[in-house]
């Protein structure tokens, strides 16, 4: 069982953790695909450290495959997906992108970005949803394919966001665990004195690539 998942799978198991425009899933099946993916990146040879660039819309596998880089001790990029090819290679380069998962609407950007000599280090490229381009691999295949077991030995990882690029290129931000957990208390705090049912449902509105949002559904 994921660690940071522990408590969510066992206490709500069969409750609905996350809806999107292809359907909904439980706490338990999101605890045992989030293994899944952790066992499928460790199997591709991606290590403490390595970079997972997400270039997706709001949807199930973007939550997915970034609480398996945290508990594979990865670290995931949001990518804003308005980004053309000549920046995704800008991105892939300078965080050293070992995979990317892309959202099959924007998988042409992608497949130009590789082609880009900045994109060597890019090793696996997996597509949520359509036909995979030629050498993408289908998400829900490629998990499915993994063992749900809990994986040994999780490691703590961590997202690396990029600014606008308003005064230049975007640069990354690596921000730390102890300053999510306050970004995450301070937000708390705020929708604890708004929020009286016990179980609120939020709704994901703006991009997850964007800091704010992320620190509102984290």
């Amino acid at each position: 069982m994921s660690i940071l998942m522990k408590g969510f799978a066992e206490t709500k198991g069969d409750e609905i953790a996350l809806v999107d425009d292809n359907g909904s899933i439980s706490w338990k099946d999101f605890d045992k695909r989030i293994n899944s993916l952790v066992n499928g990146f460790r199997q591709s040879g991606l290590t403490q450290g390595d970079s997972v660039a997400i270039i997706a819309g709001n949807r199930m596998e973007w939550f997915e495959t970034s609480f398996a880089c945290a508990h594979a001790g990865l670290v995931y990029v949001p990518v804003n997906w308005h980004w053309v090819a000549d920046e995704l290679a800008y991105v892939f380069e300078d965080a050293d992108c070992k995979a990317v998962m892309v959202d099959e609407r924007f998988q042409e950007e992608v497949k130009k970005s590789l082609t880009d000599p900045r994109s060597h280090n890019v090793s696996l490229v997996l597509q949520a949803g359509g036909n995979p381009s030629s050498n993408f691999v289908d998400y829900e295949e490629y998990l499915t394919s993994q063992s749900d077991e809990e994986p040994d030995n999780q490691l703590l990882g961590g997202p690396m966001f990029y600014t606008s690029g308003t005064t230049g290129n975007p640069k990354g931000v690596m921000l730390s665990h102890g300053g999510i957990l306050s970004n995450c208390e301070g937000a708390q705090e705020i929708l604890d004195s708004l929020i009286k049912n016990k179980k609120p449902v939020f709704l994901t509105w703006l991009p997850l690539s964007h800091s704010y949002e992320h620190t509102v559904q984290y």
